[in-house]
């Protein structure tokens, strides 16, 4: 029998019924290609229950981010696959995976359109004054022609922070839809695609100086955490929109309140955060000049269906047919220490 461990963060799914079924759908597919399925509760204060609940699985299912450090990989030796099923791997020792011989993968891809539509729609709502309207106006308020004018978008420069999956799609709305001039900084880009779309690679300081709106498309590691610090707050125009829909720990939060507080940068649309659930202490909160989302900006219908079917065929392919698909696998350099795998690029789910 092949063990797959689900682990939940969270009691949500005992009250949320869109949850609810997607966990159902999730274990039915999983046990139709061959898996014995059990779902573990992950407390983060107890490590020793953990390992204990992961003891005998081949395959460890991630909804939301267990803390699968390298004690936890190292005292787990039956483990070969953890499977995310989203695209983050933040709390995962990929390196230590790597040494203990496991396959780390996520389902990168599957909600790139709705990552790009959403980050379009804080900033329009940010530029237009959308949100700041509505919540004046349920003041009692009637803030026509008030002090801030918007902007005309298709005047505005975006810059993005990250030009993979979700930063390529906001560049061809933006570009192809609206005639923005875009800027991006990435340390590995695609300059074809770049070429194609009329992106303009920059570096880190130009695309912080020449750009209206900036949009974050990055993973969060040691070299993107706090990227978004006061120093990078006073690169910025004083007009600028920051835009944020990947990992909260990309942004330096009570930098980016002070920016705001005194008027360094003109607004923020966030819809990730340091930590999560934003503590209700939070500046942000208290801010006018902010669109706070809760983690969302990943949902819709036909993205959760993508997640669903990429998530659950991945790990029958590795486990059953010993496939592995290098656009889902975080830790390439596993493939060095393993043996009897036919390694493909793609998987059509």
């Amino acid at each position: 029998m092949h063990k797959c461990l689900i682990t939940l963060m969270t009691k949500r799914f005992e009250t949320l019924a869109e949850e609810r079924l997607q966990l159902a759908e999730t274990i039915s597919r999983l046990e139709r290609t061959g898996f014995t399925v059990d779902i573990c509760w992950v407390d983060k204060e107890n490590e020793a229950h953990f390992i204990e609940q992961l003891q005998g699985a081949e395959t460890v299912f991630c909804s939301g981010n267990p803390p699968l450090n390298r004690y936890v990989l190292e005292n787990c030796p039956d483990l070969r696959l953890i499977q995310r099923d989203g695209i983050g791997v933040d709390s995962i020792d990929a390196v230590a995976a790597t040494d203990c011989g496991i396959l780390v993968c996520n389902v990168v891809g599957y909600c790139i359109e709705e990552l790009a539509v959403n980050a379009l729609a804080m900033a329009l709502a940010n530029l237009r004054n959308t949100a700041r309207y509505d919540r004046q106006m349920r003041r009692g308020e009637w803030p026509k022609g008030g002090e801030r004018a918007p902007r005309r978008l298709s005047t505005l420069t975006f810059g993005l922070f990250g030009f993979g999956g979700s930063g390529t799609a906001l560049a061809k709305i933006v570009r192809n839809g609206f005639g923005c001039r875009v800027l991006a900084f990435d340390p590995y880009p695609n300059r074809k695609q770049a070429e194609e779309l009329g992106v303009e690679l920059v570096s880190f300081d130009e695309m912080l100086a020449g750009s209206d709106i900036v949009s974050v498309h990055a993973p969060l590691l040691k070299s993107t955490y706090h990227a978004f610090d006061r120093a990078a707050f006073s690169k910025m125009r004083p007009n600028a929109i920051l835009i944020n829909i990947s990992r909260g720990g990309i942004i330096d939060e009570d930098a980016l309140a002070e920016a705001l507080e005194t008027g360094k940068i003109d607004s923020a649309g966030l819809d990730v955060f340091e930590h999560e659930p934003l503590p209700a202490s939070s500046r942000l909160l208290q801010l006018e000049q902010t669109i706070l989302s809760p983690h969302s900006s990943f949902q819709g219908v036909e993205a959760r269906q993508k997640q669903i079917a990429l998530s659950t065929l991945l790990p029958s392919r590795i486990i059953f047919s010993k496939e592995v698909y290098t656009k889902y696998l975080i830790n390439k350099d596993v493939l060095d220490h393993l043996t009897g795998y036919r390694v493909l690029h793609d998987l059509e789910a």
